[in-house]
């Protein structure tokens, strides 16, 4: 196949780069039947060849240098895949990244829940092991990995995350499809239980509407602010046609002499772990 390219600015084409996926991750085993000996395997990581994700895994280190570090993070849950004995259910943060949501300031580590066992082992590296129980029905395959359901994921992630990152992941997960009526009954489910008044406060204010994570923070400082909630995708007649903005609403709810009430509680700025 021949590689993805752009035009640069003298116009020449040059490849872009893709993004790191599962297929860039290469086992101990792979590397041995692809021809390397040991020694060889050594040498290259020693000489910047591969760069080692985790004991038995490996990625071009060039290709890992490039990429940005969300999709490093994606790739380290990829590999802990690769190479786990024991085939657990990715939550929290890990399944977030799975299944394509969106995180803001999240946490490198990989979270992994251990079915049908109790307790809860604790992290070891970067490894957070969560010997928990998970229902059938809170479980989904995503290209073959086991994670958590999307609305399981949307509201560990805002028990875990601070009250901008969550609402970060609760506004991408309704926009990849989160059911409403789920997400309720989960939340009606953790009545009482450690954070659920954040995971509450990041399903009140998520809306499906907001497009990006800088729109989803825009919307928080707002909200933070005591600003009226804007309209998202707003359309605003202009002279030459209809100009669509991210948000906005009246020019008096915006102004330095806004008297509006606050919409949104007063949100605790700090995670709690």
């Amino acid at each position: 196949m021949r590689p993805t390219t752009t035009a640069s600015h003298a116009g020449a084409m040059e490849p872009v780069r893709q993004p790191l996926n599962a297929n860039d991750i290469m086992t101990y085993q792979q590397l041995r039947r692809s021809g390397l000996s040991d020694q060889e395997i050594a040498a290259g990581t020693s000489a910047g060849r591969f760069h080692r994700l985790r004991r038995g895994v490996f990625i071009d280190a060039q290709r890992w240098n490039e990429a940005p570090f969300w999709e490093q993070d994606l790739v380290a849950v990829l590999a802990h895949h690769a190479m786990s004995q024991e085939r657990g259910v990715y939550s929290r943060v890990s399944a977030a990244r799975l299944i394509g949501l969106d995180l803001w300031n999240a946490p490198a580590a990989v979270h992994v829940m251990h079915v049908g066992r109790r307790g809860d082992r604790g992290p070891t590296g970067n490894i957070i092991r969560h010997n928990q129980r998970v229902p059938p029905q809170q479980i989904m395959s995503v290209n073959g990995i086991l994670t958590t359901s999307l609305e399981r994921t949307i509201v560990d992630c805002a028990r875990m995350l601070t009250p901008e990152s969550a609402l970060v992941t609760a506004d991408s997960g309704l926009r990849l499809g989160a059911s409403p009526f789920e997400l309720a009954k989960l939340l009606k489910a953790g009545a009482g239980s450690r954070n659920i008044n954040r995971v509450r406060q990041a399903l009140d204010m998520a809306d499906e509407d907001s497009e990006s994570a800088g729109e989803s923070r825009l919307r928080f400082k707002l909200l933070q602010w005591n600003f009226p909630a804007p309209v998202l995708q707003i359309n605003i007649p202009t002279a030459v046609g209809l100009y669509r903005g991210d948000m906005g609403g009246p020019i008096s709810d915006y102004s330095p002499n806004s008297t509006a009430k606050p919409s949104t509680p007063t949100m605790d700025p700090q995670p709690r772990r």
